[in-house]
């Protein structure tokens, strides 16, 4: 009994060292992201691989309900990464996952032309599993994308918004199919001591799917 509690105890430290190794290498990879940013403010269409994300329930907030999208969306991103860190802890999570949070839209809203935030979410790998979780995967695909970045006077969640709604009317414009969750993908994030907000660099993107030929002229 006292060396399967010994081997356990070694498990838990080879996992605790195994996600910080992880964390250390995500820092690494946003310090590269920040040197060498892609444009910003430009709508693309990309491949993107499969993603397996660790998800958390957030109170829900939709942007047309804010009169101020800058002030209002700060605020509840705020609250969001609060019970997120408050959840990492009560399931008994190490720390170093609370890093670059990303948020959820689902598709319901997204397909009625709205943008609700519904869920936080960190990526993790296969291997990682650990009850009482939720687990979301983004499939690899196309997806319509976007990118940008946080100032001292602008947070990138205030951009965040009006590029959305630029996508949705992208992909309604081309004829194109919502095919799944928005996914909010920070892939930089570094905390502001100076002021209120962060300043995220950010990749925003929508799934689609683009009829071919054949499948247009048979909706018309």
């Amino acid at each position: 009994q006292c060396m399967r509690e010994q081997a356990a105890s070694l498990d838990a430290q080879i996992e605790q060292l195994r996600l910080a190794r992880d964390t250390a290498l995500r820092l690494e990879e946003s310090c590269n992201v920040v040197q060498c940013k892609p444009p910003c403010n430009q709508l693309t269409v990309e491949w993107m691989p499969r993603k397996r994300l660790l998800r958390f329930d957030i109170d829900k907030y939709d942007y047309d309900d804010f009169e101020n999208w800058q002030s209002d969306g700060s605020y509840h991103w705020e609250m969001a990464l609060r019970s997120v860190k408050k959840r990492i802890g009560e399931l008994g999570l190490p720390m170093a996952l609370f890093h670059n949070v990303g948020c959820l839209a689902e598709k319901a809203s997204l397909e009625q032309g709205r943008f609700v935030i519904s869920g936080a979410c960190v990526h993790i790998d296969d291997s990682f599993l650990h009850d009482g979780c939720q687990y979301h995967i983004l499939p690899a695909g196309l997806y319509i994308t976007a990118y940008c970045d946080g100032s001292r006077d602008t947070p990138s969640f205030s951009q965040e918004a009006a590029l959305v709604r630029r996508m949705l009317e992208e992909i309604r414009r081309s004829g194109w199919e919502i095919a799944g969750d928005y996914y909010g993908d920070v892939m930089a994030d570094t905390p502001a001591f100076l002021y209120q907000g962060r300043e995220n660099f950010m990749r925003l993107t929508i799934p689609i799917r683009i009829p071919r030929s054949g499948d247009c002229g048979k909706t018309k």
